[in-house]
């Protein structure tokens, strides 16, 4: 115990400089108001925290997907820097972020894929990242079919996409594989943690990986009820099955809800209702409030674990949203001020 302390009192010490060096609502104002990428990548490029993704970038002709690209490929690059100060027998950790790595890039090629825009998908992960990863990317990049996407999706992924393959070609519904995969991923983490946890951190990371299934469930319910009322009667088919709050017949009482008011109503009595912001009272910011709330917490409890690390991963992934939402505003030319209300926290 005494060494496990010892340890994660220096990866404390680092990932709380790291996070010293977060950025703050100024950061985010000067984004939203420049004029164009190639202006905000130079912008990126001063800042301590995120200006190292940009090295050696030709400002001027940088693309959207390009410089999103360089970003995520930095913060893939921080579980490196962390890897080193876990402690040996927590190394198997590091496939909670690699997992999540891979979970959104296979959904980064169906969203561009279901465009017909499947020629536009780029990501290169830091060599030093490739031990860990199943997903052949190189492949991945000149994938055109769903067949092609489970042939380099790795052993992690491929059997749970080969489940949901159309019969007759195509594509599955997105939200359909969005859940598969995403309740692959928490299972699989879940029982990770029973098996070689205990005590508070096992809770601790339970109650993390279960949040994330709550919150995931609460969108899609949401996105159904306001956007595709005649689908109510499937929701159950598009939730996954973990949960740290969401008791399963409370669960069915939101799936049940006759609109979207009502379910808001219902959202209320939960254990949620304490991250529910009456100025926004949605489920993105839910999802985004109850993260912010939990992983800060973690990261700077008075008694470092592994949790440390995994909850700067985390913070730094919101950061990281923050940042595509103003690079996409950017792009189209949406003014300063409704940027801004794109950016999700700003400490």
């Amino acid at each position: 115990m005494l060494n496990r302390l010892i340890a994660y009192s220096a990866v404390s010490a680092k990932v709380r400089a790291l996070w010293g060096r977060r950025l703050t609502g100024s950061d985010y104002g000067h984004m939203a108001a420049m004029r164009s990428v190639a202006e905000l990548a130079h912008y990126i490029h001063s800042l301590p925290r995120w200006g190292g993704a940009l090295t050696g970038l030709d400002f001027q002709s940088v693309s959207r997907a390009a410089l999103e690209e360089r970003l995520r490929r930095h913060r893939a690059e921080e579980i490196l820097r962390l890897y080193p100060y876990l402690n040996p027998a927590d190394k198997d950790l590091i496939s909670f972020p690699v997992l999540d790595v891979e979970l959104h890039q296979i959904m980064r090629w169906l969203r561009l894929a279901g465009a017909g825009r499947q020629a536009e998908y780029s990501y290169t992960p830091p060599p030093q990242l490739k031990k860990f990863m199943n997903i052949n990317y190189p492949a991945l990049s000149n994938a055109k079919t769903y067949a092609d996407l489970i042939a380099c999706a790795g052993i992690d992924y491929a059997h749970v996409l080969a489940k949901l393959a159309p019969e007759g070609g195509g594509f599955p519904q997105f939200t359909l594989v969005e859940t598969a995969l995403l309740g692959h991923y928490l299972h699989s983490m879940h029982n990770l943690v029973l098996r070689r946890k205990s005590g508070s951190e096992r809770e601790s990371l339970l109650v993390s990986i279960g949040m994330r299934g709550d919150l995931f469930n609460i969108s899609v319910i949401s996105r159904v009820l306001r956007y595709h009322p005649s689908m109510t009667g499937s929701i159950l088919s598009f939730l996954v099955p973990v949960s740290a709050y969401l008791r399963p017949g409370f669960l069915k009482d939101l799936c049940s809800a006759k609109n979207h008011d009502e379910f808001m109503v219902l959202l209320r009595r939960s254990r949620y209702k304490r991250w529910l912001p009456p100025d926004d009272p949605t489920p993105d910011r839910l999802s985004v409030n109850t993260r912010h709330e939990f992983y800060r917490r973690h990261l700077h409890s008075a008694v470092p674990s592994e949790m440390t690390p995994l909850s700067y991963l985390y913070l730094s992934e919101l950061e990281l949203e923050n940042i595509i939402h103003i690079v996409e505003c950017v792009r189209y030319g949406v003014e300063p001020a409704v940027t801004m209300t794109y950016v999700t926290y700003r400490d």
